[in-house]
């Protein structure tokens, strides 16, 4: 549908072309150059905005792959003293501590166990810091 929407404005810009060339080539050659000289304008307007949204298309992909790189995480659940969890995803790790990304961290105590559900490890871990759905670890017993 994109296509047969681009050929039918293609089609009318170039009539609306051929009308006016038309129009202007009875009023004689000056006004043919000045249309042309439009025209070459005009296209090189429209080829700077084209520029402009790929550029922007382009900006938008980005933004797209890394918030798709930034959502892959390490499944993972916080283990609380009563026996539920919460569930969250392991966004980074180093040996000392990591990020999670929970769905509300006013659920989660300041120390608590963190259960890798990809090789069923647990550690033990201290809240560093808080953020609107992410905190900051410290891991109690190095990994």
């Amino acid at each position: 549908m994109q296509n047969d929407l681009g050929r039918k404005n293609d089609e009318l810009f170039r009539n609306v072309v051929i009308s006016t060339f038309r129009a202007c080539a009875k009023r004689g050659e000056a006004a043919v150059k000045a249309l042309v000289e439009d025209l070459r304008t005009h296209a090189h307007l429209a080829s700077e905005h084209i520029l402009d949204l790929e550029a922007a298309e382009i900006a938008e992909a980005q933004r797209r792959a890394n918030a798709l790189e930034e959502d892959a995480g390490e499944p993972s659940e916080i283990l609380l003293w009563n026996g539920p969890s919460v569930g969250c995803l392991l966004l980074d790790r180093s040996c000392t501590g990591g990020r999670l990304r929970v769905e509300s961290n006013a659920l989660v105590p300041d120390v608590f166990t963190l259960k890798l559900l990809t090789d069923e490890r647990q550690q033990p871990c201290r809240v560093a810091w808080r953020k609107q759905n992410e905190i900051g670890v410290e891991f109690l017993d190095p990994m």
